[in-house]
This record gives structure tokens, C-alpha cells and sequence, in this order.
């Protein structure tokens, strides 16, 4: 045998021994699976992309359209309060607060990106729904107080606009209509909406409002009846395949509307003179 045959004979077997020890040296599990980790890896952009995909599509789906229903009252609650009564739109004591750091849960170690709105309706976009174009509170209040007094039997006619013959009006005053958001990454970064995929929290919406509600005597200038109200704040976490809703402020307006007129029909059982 030739000195060329031989080397090759030993590099051969060499060779082989190093196959030998590298797989011995490699879990069979992950041997087996090899293929499947491969796909994985190549499809991991992909996953995260739906993920976040599925929040855009959902937030540009949901509709926005403010509407509002009234409380039910039964017949022996209702009272004539007033014949008529003014309800010009409320006054906004709301701050300026336009926070959007949603891109914040992209940094590794962060545990979420948030959005903290004090006037959500300037919005561009939130954590699900679009831009709330239709929505504007100082208006809708207004028309919403006016239903719920006409519903409730509390008077009798409404008026949009503070007129000079009107004896009595209410002056109601947006104190807050808080927006907060957030969106999960798990300190993981660009990697936390895998997360979601195994069935954790994708959002967080909460939603907050206070108003201060005064019945005036306009030819005396003396407030009748004064005070502040803040309904139950709505809070309610977000699976990617079940996003929240985080437009709630009809419901909560509904609330402190029944609380309102409740106080005023105790605080003037017999009505109010014209």
C-alpha cells in the first residue's frame, strides 16, 4: 500500500471518529428536532409581526361612534323637578396631557409601553380602537344629561343654549376623562408578543371620569346644588384574541347621571318653583 493510500485511510478514519464524538456530545432530543428549531427560528419574525399585526388591525376595526343610552326608571321614581332648564355645553377643566410611549416596551428590560391621555379624543390612534372622531365631550354631555332628565321624568323640556328667559340651567364641568394604556413586552422586547401566542395579557386600557355638576338660579346667580362626581374607573386587561374595548365613557357617564338626579330629587322633593 502506497504512502498516499494510507494517509487518506487514516483522515478517513479520523473523520469518522469525529462524527462519532460530535454526536455523542448533542442531545437526541435536539438531534431529532433539528428541523423543527430551524423552521422555528426562521418563522420567529413572522409570529411577532401577526402578533402586532392583529393589535393594528383590531384598533382600526373597532368602531368609535359615541352614543349614549339612558338609565331605566320605574314610574313611582319619577318626579317633575322642573318644567324647563337650560343645558348649555359643559365647561372642560381638563389638563393638556398627550403621553404615547407605547415604543418604550421595544427597549429590552422594559416590562411595557404605555399611552396617558388626558383628552383621549385628540388622539391619533389608541391601544384598540381608531381615532374617536365623532366624540366630543363637552357637547355629548350635554345632549347625554338632557335624555337622561327627560327619561328620568326630572323636567319636562331642555335647552342646548343658555337663553335669558330661563330661570334655572345646569352647569356641568369635565374634570376628567383619564385615558391610560398598556402593552405588554415582558422586558423582552421586540420577543414579548410570543408571549402572547402562549396566553398571556397583550393590554391594559382603564378609563376615568369626574365631573362637577351645579343646578344655578340664573336671575339670582345662587347655586342651587353643587357637587363632584367621579364614577367607578373601568379597567380590563387584553388577550390578543379578546382585545378590550377603551371607549367606556358613555357607561360611566350613565352612572354618575343616576346618582345626579337621585341627589337632586332629594334635595327638592317638592320640586323647584317657576
Amino acid at each position: 500500500m502506497g504512502k498516499t493510500e494510507l494517509r487518506n485511510q487514516r483522515i478517513s478514519q479520523i473523520s469518522r471518529v469525529n462524527n462519532i464524538r460530535s454526536s455523542k456530545n448533542v442531545p437526541s432530543f435536539l438531534s431529532s428536532n433539528k428541523s423543527l428549531l430551524q423552521k422555528w427560528k426562521h418563522n420567529l419574525p413572522n409570529l411577532i409581526r401577526t402578533a402586532v399585526l392583529i393589535l393594528i388591525v383590531s384598533s382600526c376595526s373597532t368602531p368609535t361612534v359615541w352614543s349614549y343610552t339612558p338609565n331605566s326608571y320605574i314610574q313611582s321614581d319619577r318626579k317633575i323637578l322642573l318644567k324647563t332648564v337650560s343645558i348649555p355645553p359643559f365647561r372642560d377643566k381638563r389638563p393638556d396631557k398627550e403621553e404615547n410611549l407605547i415604543f418604550l416596551g421595544a427597549i429590552p428590560l422594559m416590562p411595557y409601553g404605555w399611552a396617558d391621555y388626558e383628552k383621549p379624543e385628540n388622539a391619533a390612534a389608541h391601544l384598540t380602537s381608531k381615532a374617536w372622531k365623532s366624540y366630543r365631550p363637552a357637547e355629548d354631555f350635554a345632549a347625554a344629561l338632557a335624555g337622561e332628565l327627560k327619561n328620568a321624568g326630572t323636567v319636562n323640556e331642555t335647552f342646548s343654549e343658555l337663553r335669558k328667559e330661563d330661570q334655572y340651567y345646569i352647569r356641568g364641568t369635565i374634570l376628567n376623562t383619564g385615558y391610560r394604556g398598556k402593552m405588554f413586552s415582558y422586558g423582552l422586547a421586540s420577543l414579548g408578543p410570543l408571549l402572547w401566542y402562549l396566553g398571556a395579557p397583550a393590554v391594559k386600557v382603564e378609563n376615568d371620569l369626574s365631573l362637577e355638576m351645579n343646578l344655578l338660579n340664573q336671575k339670582t346667580g345662587k347655586i342651587l346644588f353643587a357637587k363632584k362626581y367621579s364614577a367607578v374607573p373601568i379597567s380590563e386587561l387584553g388577550w390578543i384574541y379578546s382585545l378590550p374595548d377603551d371607549f367606556r365613557y358613555s357607561e360611566m357617564l350613565r352612572e354618575i347621571y343616576g346618582e345626579f338626579i337621585r341627589d337632586l330629587n332629594a334635595e327638592f322633593p317638592s320640586g323647584l318653583k317657576e
